[in-house]
C-alpha cells in the first residue's frame, strides 16, 4: 500500500473511533433482572406476626410463629399502632390466600415465600399466591409500606391497577410475580370514539402523587381491556425535584396486552408494556420489556410516552414488542421530553416505524442506543417533532431507513443527529425531506450512502458481526417460569442477554445449557415449535453491555 493511501486509512480509522458510540449506561446482567429470593433482617421490626393459611387460625391464632393466624386480610385487621419508630413485618407461608383484597398498611411490610414448618424463605419454592379470583383487585398499596416474595395474580377491575394500585400512595414493590391481572372496559366507553380514557395499567397503576420503588418483579401476562398501559402506568403530575420519582427497575415486562377487548379500532390503549403519561416522570432503567402488545389500532408495544412526560429510559432491553399502530418500541408524543439512553431496541413492530417514532411535538434525547434489526419502518423516525440523536448504532432495521425526519410546524428548532452509526437498513441512507422549519443539523455520521455535511462519512463502519444461527430441535413453554426453552444445535454465540429471532419473533436469552437455551417470554406454537427450523442469535455490533 502507497504510504498516502495508508495516511487517509489511518486517518479514517481514528475518525471512526470518535464516531462509535460509548455508552454512559450499559445494560444490566441478565441474571440479575426478575425475583429473587432476599434474607429479611427481622431485627429492624418492632413487631414480627406469622400467617399460614394451612395451619393458621384466625379464630385462635395469634400471629406467633406458634399459632399463626390464617388470613393476609385478618391479619393486617389486627395491626393498630404501627409506624417509623415501631414497624411491623408480617410472614406469610406459601399457600393461596384469596379472601379479599389486601389493603396495605403504612409501616407494615408484607414477605411471602416461608416454609410453614420451619419458616425458612424461598420465594420459588414456598410459593405464596395473593389472587383477586378473577373478581376483584388484589392489592391496594399504602405509603411507607412494603410488599415483597408475592405471586400477585387473577386480579380484575373496574378501574386502574387490576394488580396494584398505587393512588396517591408509594409502596415498595419487590421481588413479586404479577401475572393475568386484567382491567375491564369503561361501562359508558364510546365504542365509535377513538382516544379514550379507559382503565390503565393492568397490573400495576402509579397514579398522581404516587412514587413506589418496583424493582426485580416479573409482570406477565397481565392486560386492559380497553386503557393504555397492559402492565404498568405511570399518570401523573411533574413533581418538583427535591420530591421523589417512581423508580421502576430490574423488572421483567413480558406478553402483556393493552386493548384486548376494543370491538373496533378506537387508539384508547396505547402502551403494551408500559405507558407514561399526563407530566409522570418515573425513571425506568435496567428491565426487560419484551413481546408485549398494544391492540385497537393503538400505539407502541413497549413504553409509550403522551402528555408532558419526562421520563428516564436508561439500558432497558425492549425486544419483540409490537403496536397496532405506530412505534413498536418506543414512542413519544405530546410535548413530552424523555432521555432515552443506552437501551437495545430490537425486533420490535407496528404498522409504521419498529423501533423509536417521535410525533405531534414529541421531543427527546436519545443517546448510546443500538435500535437493531426492528422488522418495520425503519429505526428511527421524526415526524413533526423535535430529536437529539447521538452517538447511537441504527443498524439492519427493515422497512425503511435508519433515520427519518419530517417537519410540518415551522416553529421547531433544528434537530441535531450527530456521530452515529446509520448502516445496514433496509433503504441506506437517511431521509431529511419536507421540514418547513429549520433544517436538521446532521454532522460526522457514519451513514450508508453518504449525506453532505461536516465529518458525515459513508466508508463501512468496524460493527462486531457476531451473530449465529442455531437449530431448532424442539420447544416448549413453561407458564409457571414464563420462559420458552429451545433444544437443539446451540451456537457458542447463544448466552444470556443476547437476542434471539425465531421467524419473526423476538426474544432475549435467560439461561443456557449444553444443547438447550431458555427465553424470557412466549414464543407461539405457531413459529416456534415445528422441528429443523433454525433461530438466529443477532449481533451484538459491539454495544456495550451485550456478552
Amino acid at each position: 500500500m502507497k504510504m498516502k493511501q495508508l495516511f487517509v486509512v489511518c486517518v479514517f480509522s481514528l475518525l471512526l473511533l470518535n464516531y462509535a458510540p460509548v455508552c454512559a449506561a450499559a445494560l444490566p446482567d441478565i441474571a440479575s433482572l426478575g425475583p429473587h429470593t432476599e434474607r429479611i433482617s427481622l431485627d429492624t421490626f418492632k413487631h414480627v406476626h406469622y400467617v399460614s393459611a394451612d395451619v393458621g387460625s384466625d379464630e385462635q391464632g395469634d400471629g406467633s410463629k406458634a399459632k399463626p393466624w390464617k388470613s393476609v386480610f385478618f391479619a393486617l385487621n389486627q395491626i393498630n399502632g404501627a409506624g417509623e419508630t415501631s414497624p411491623v413485618a408480617v410472614l406469610v407461608a406459601e399457600g393461596v390466600y384469596d379472601q379479599d383484597t389486601v389493603y396495605m398498611k403504612p409501616w407494615v411490610s408484607l414477605f411471602g415465600g416461608y416454609s410453614e414448618s420451619d419458616w425458612s424463605r424461598d420465594i420459588e419454592k414456598h410459593r405464596t399466591i395473593l389472587s383477586g379470583v378473577g373478581v376483584r383487585r388484589v392489592v391496594i398499596g399504602a405509603d411507607n409500606a412494603w410488599i415483597d416474595g408475592f405471586c400477585i395474580k387473577d386480579g380484575l377491575a373496574s378501574g386502574p391497577g387490576a394488580g396494584i394500585l398505587c393512588d396517591d400512595v408509594s409502596p415498595t414493590i419487590t421481588n413479586n410475580c404479577i401475572t393475568n391481572n386484567w382491567t375491564l372496559e369503561p361501562p359508558d366507553f364510546k365504542a365509535h370514539r377513538i382516544h379514550q380514557d379507559g382503565y390503565a395499567g393492568g397490573a400495576i397503576a402509579c397514579f398522581f402523587n404516587a412514587h413506589p420503588v418496583i424493582t426485580n418483579n416479573l409482570i406477565a401476562d397481565n392486560g386492559t381491556g380497553v386503557g393504555n398501559g397492559g402492565a404498568v402506568v405511570f399518570h401523573g403530575w411533574i413533581r418538583p425535584k427535591e420530591l421523589p420519582v417512581p423508580q421502576f427497575k430490574n423488572n421483567v415486562v413480558i406478553n402483556n396486552i393493552s386493548g384486548r377487548s376494543e370491538r373496533n379500532p378506537t387508539r384508547s390503549s396505547s402502551g403494551g408494556g408500559i405507558a407514561v403519561q399526563y407530566e409522570a416522570a418515573p425513571v425506568i432503567e435496567g428491565n426487560l420489556i419484551a413481546g408485549n402488545r398494544a391492540l385497537g389500532l393503538s400505539d407502541t408495544g413497549g413504553i409509550f410516552c403522551e402528555y408532558a412526560v419526562f421520563p428516564k429510559i436508561i439500558g432497558n432491553w425492549i425486544v419483540g414488542n409490537r403496536g397496532d399502530d405506530d412505534g413498536g418500541g418506543i414512542y413519544v408524543m405530546r410535548l413530552s421530553e424523555p432521555t432515552i439512553e443506552g437501551n437495545l431496541v430490537a425486533g420490535n413492530a407496528s404498522r409504521g416505524v419498529g423501533g423509536i417514532r417521535l410525533s405531534k411535538e414529541g421531543r427527546a434525547l436519545v443517546t448510546n442506543n443500538l435500535v437493531a434489526c426492528n422488522l418495520t419502518g425503519g429505526g428511527v423516525l421524526v415526524r413533526d417533532g423535535f430529536i437529539v440523536l447521538k452517538k447511537n448504532i441504527i443498524v439492519d432495521n427493515k422497512g425503511g431507513v435508519g433515520f427519518e425526519y419530517r417537519q410540518d410546524y415551522k416553529y421547531f428548532g433544528a434537530p441535531v443527529i450527530e456521530e452515529n452509526i446509520i448502516w445496514g437498513n433496509e433503504l441506506p441512507g437517511i431521509s431529511a425531506e419536507k421540514v418547513a422549519s429549520a433544517p436538521p443539523i446532521i454532522r460526522n455520521n457514519v451513514i450508508e450512502g453518504g449525506y453532505d455535511g461536516e465529518g458525515n462519512s459513508a466508508a463501512p463502519p468496524n460493527l462486531a458481526q457476531d451473530g449465529g444461527e442455531g437449530e431448532i430441535g424442539s420447544v416448549s413453554y413453561s407458564p409457571d417460569t414464563h420462559t420458552t426453552t429451545i433444544k437443539g444445535v446451540i451456537p457458542p454465540c447463544a448466552v444470556p442477554g443476547r437476542v434471539v429471532f425465531v421467524g419473526s419473533q423476538a426474544s432475549v436469552i435467560k439461561s443456557r445449557g449444553t444443547d438447550s437455551i431458555e427465553l424470557w417470554g412466549r414464543l407461539s406454537t405457531e413459529e416456534g415449535d415445528k422441528t429443523g427450523r433454525s433461530f438466529e442469535v443477532m449481533s451484538t455490533y459491539g454495544f456495550k453491555g451485550i456478552n
